[in-house]
């Protein structure tokens, strides 16, 4: 059930997660070319196009203390970062309505979960350990 649309750009889907700082929705991002430097023209074939790109988009409530440290330290340690493709990247954030929205790429599993599975072979957990060695 779509729950709303935010900046005129972000549509939530479902709620994914929950933690004690907020939720995080699956979004549809309607606009991807945002801030990518396309041209007009290529902006319109874009408009055009069916693929959907969904991402991770955290919606934290804003105390009135602020935000909590870990959130600022979360900011700024991935925009710090860059683009990694082993690491989430932030793609955009927005404030409305006493929240903080944090729009970032979608992975649809947690690594925690991932590697507490039992099941994995040698071969995947040397995968899994050489993408984190290559992101540090």
């Amino acid at each position: 059930m779509e729950k709303s649309f935010l900046k005129n750009r972000y549509k939530q889907l479902i709620e994914i997660g929950a933690g004690g700082y907020g939720k995080v929705y699956l979004s549809e991002d309607t606009k991807p070319w945002l801030g990518t430097g396309m041209d007009i023209e290529a902006e319109k074939k874009q408009t055009k196009s069916k693929d959907i790109v969904y991402i991770a988009l955290k919606e934290l409530s804003v105390k009135k203390s602020g935000l909590e440290f870990t959130t600022l330290r979360e900011i700024k340690v991935l925009k710090e970062i860059g683009h990694h493709p082993n690491i989430v990247e932030i793609k955009d954030i927005f404030y409305g309505e006493n929240k903080i929205y944090i729009a970032m790429d979608y992975m649809p599993f947690e690594l925690h979960n991932l590697v507490r599975n039992k099941s994995l072979s040698q071969s995947d957990i040397k995968d899994i350990m050489l993408q984190l060695l290559s992101a540090v």
